[in-house]
């Protein structure tokens, strides 16, 4: 899912600013992608006592080869949905 900053979401509209992206929809999308837990936040109010969101990122890779990497780009927040 994709969106615009300044739109607003609306419950069952299709347009707006919000897209989307499904490998289905556009050619050569990937479809898979390591990611890396990196962070998590506290919720707030019925979730104050467990994470709420986790921080995600991707490595970048290292020069040398076979070596682990040593640097990660953080590039989303998610939720868990779970009560």
């Amino acid at each position: 899912m994709a969106k615009d900053p300044e739109s607003i979401y609306k419950p069952n509209v299709r347009k707006g600013g919000w897209y989307k992206l499904k490998p289905d929809y556009i050619d050569g999308l990937m479809d898979e992608l390591d990611v890396l837990v990196v962070g998590g936040y506290f919720g707030v109010g019925s979730r104050s006592h467990m994470m709420s969101h986790f921080l995600c990122a991707v490595a970048v890779p290292s020069a040398a080869a076979r070596e682990h990497p040593t640097s990660f780009h953080s590039f989303c927040r998610v939720r868990s949905m779970c009560f």
